[in-house]
């Protein structure tokens, strides 16, 4: 069956991870703003043809040879020897100036603003240390939550009970798993705490497998907490997304801050995915 002509002058169009167009509804805006951000889009893949481009945008060749026109006029587009349509040095120059417009550390820390507003919690973003077997915490905020990070220089922090530490040891090599929490028993620093390894790797395990840790007093009485994984540009984890909350607030709440943390890590793997960390 034909696949249904999507009438671009009435209705705006995104694209799916194949580069299909795809009819979102009306347009909010200039269509020809649109446009060419998709003619970006599609460039920044790979050269194209004007039917290509045509064809993938679902747009009228006509008017999209106006706009390439006027990018090439710019120096934004450009054609090669085949005659398809590239991206020009303009084009690099603005992306260069994009990507130093602002640090990484910037980018994370307005990250975890956002999720510590949206949920009025305390946000941290934390990676291991692997030759000395320890949690670091790169940055953390906690400005609208009740709970507060709280970690004294110099402090051990007890992996076993911290759902960022075990979310990132659940992703090390199995083999590994026993060495990072260290001595048994486990300090237990509330009834919840684990205090052996037997009763610990089945929630390794498990959370290995969901890709998400819970922790529920077992730092604090009445203080829960979840972390999710960021990953690298490898695609492998790299860091862990993090937060702490009353515990009877994260069981009411508990759809949300899973959706509103797992956003906040896919934009954070993002950033590292473009800087190449």
């Amino acid at each position: 069956m034909a696949k249904p002509k999507i009438d671009t002058a009435e209705r705006d169009v995104e694209f799916d991870v194949a580069g299909n167009a795809q009819d979102v509804g009306k347009r909010g805006g200039p269509m020809s703003v649109s446009r060419v951000i998709g003619i970006m889009e599609m460039l920044a893949v790979e050269p194209m043809s004007l039917a290509d481009l045509a064809r993938r945008l679902a747009v009228p060749k006509p008017s999209l040879l106006n706009l390439l026109g006027e990018l090439s006029a710019l120096g934004v587009v450009r054609r090669d020897e085949a005659g398809r349509y590239i991206l020009g040095g303009r084009a690099f120059r603005l992306a260069s100036m994009m990507s130093f417009s602002g640090s990484l550390s910037t980018s994370v820390r307005t990250t975890l603003v956002e999720v510590s507003n949206a949920l009025e919690a305390a946000v941290s973003i934390g990676y291991l240390d692997r030759h000395f077997r320890k949690l670091v915490y790169a940055d953390r905020y906690g400005e609208s939550s009740a709970v507060r990070y709280v970690v004294k220089f110099g402090a051990v922090i007890q992996l076993h009970t911290r759902a960022t530490a075990k979310l990132l040891v659940a992703h090390e090599s199995e083999e590994t798993w026993r060495e990072w929490f260290g001595a048994e028993p486990y300090e237990q620093l509330t009834p919840r705490s684990h205090k052996t390894f037997s009763t610990l790797y089945p929630e390794l395990v498990d959370i290995r497998k969901a890709g998400i840790a819970w922790t529920c007093s077992e730092q604090y009485e009445g203080i829960s907490g979840c972390a999710v994984p960021v990953y690298g540009s490898d695609d492998l984890v790299a860091a862990g997304l993090g937060m702490v909350m009353i515990g009877e607030a994260m069981e009411r709440n508990r759809a949300q801050v899973m959706s509103v943390l797992r956003a906040a890590a896919e934009t954070i793997s993002a950033e590292f995915h473009l800087r190449r960390i």
